[in-house]
């Protein structure tokens, strides 16, 4: 039977699925507010109640596993928050959460995106194939983990044993992914030992960059909109010089922007 959750290949404590992944400690910089405390703790709580791992705030981002921060990302109801982490042997070293300001999230939406991106700081892809807290776009309808989160959480880390009735049953096989991602383009993992910056680079011996996406509509309309202006551009120029262009294929990849954009993106 196919998995029904995605893993980046590492997580906390030993690198052995299904074991332990011990206390992870947390921080908060200046940007976030007392009131987001609520749905970050909130967050962390879904994760802790079904699997065997713990989670403690401390008080300094320089001495915590995860930092978490706040600042402009791509403006309003784009990218709703990115996760950068680092690994090395397949166990995770240190992440970074960070909410797009200009969302101006609260509460339980604010509690899911959290929810979300700690699933990347802990080890979990996305995954889409059914409505999920892991899918690469927010779905504000979910009001906590989904069978398909708590199947990739407990695939990491074992059951939460004080509260087994919420763990559910971890599967017979694991195929974890390559921890590359991201949300609304393509976003992917630098190789060992390479450093960087921007969606694309890597963060520390093997990492990757993985954003949550709101409405992406907007990003699509507008590749579809410039492809087809080029597409225009070299059958006029085609037509001048009476050479041949590359028109079909940007005829093709434009057609592909748009099955995508009418096939996969939703509130």
């Amino acid at each position: 039977m196919a998995d029904d959750f995605s893993l980046v290949g590492a997580k906390w404590g030993s690198p052995e699925l299904g074991t332990a992944g011990g206390t992870v400690t947390w921080a908060v910089d200046d940007s976030i507010s007392q009131a987001d405390l609520q749905s970050i703790n909130a967050a962390f709580a879904e994760w802790s109640e079904v699997a065997n791992i713990q989670f403690e705030q401390v008080s300094s981002t320089a001495a915590s596993d995860i930092d978490f921060s706040e600042g402009a990302i791509d403006g309003a109801s784009n990218v709703l928050g990115v996760a950068s982490y680092s690994f090395s042997g397949g166990q995770l070293q240190n992440a970074d959460i960070e909410f797009d300001s200009a969302d101006n999230l609260s509460g339980s939406e604010l509690t899911l995106v959290a929810t979300h991106e700690i699933g990347h700081a802990i080890g979990l892809g996305h995954f889409d194939d059914d409505p999920a807290v892991m899918n690469s776009t927010a779905n504000f309808d979910l009001t906590g983990l989904s069978q398909s989160d708590i199947d990739g959480i407990v695939a990491l880390y074992g059951a939460n044993t004080t509260d087994m009735a919420d763990a559910g049953t971890p599967p017979d096989t694991v195929t974890p992914d390559d921890g590359t991602g991201g949300c609304g383009g393509s976003q992917t993992a630098a190789g060992d030992g390479a450093t960087g910056t921007g969606a694309d680079a890597g963060i520390g011996d093997n990492g990757a960059l993985l954003g949550f996406g709101g409405d992406h509509g907007g990003r699509f309309a507008d590749l579809a909109s410039l492809l087809n202006s080029i597409q225009g551009d070299l059958g006029d120029a085609a037509a001048a010089s009476g050479a041949d262009s590359p028109i079909a294929q940007f005829a093709e990849l434009s057609d592909v922007v748009q099955q995508y954009f009418d096939q996969h993106l939703w509130g």
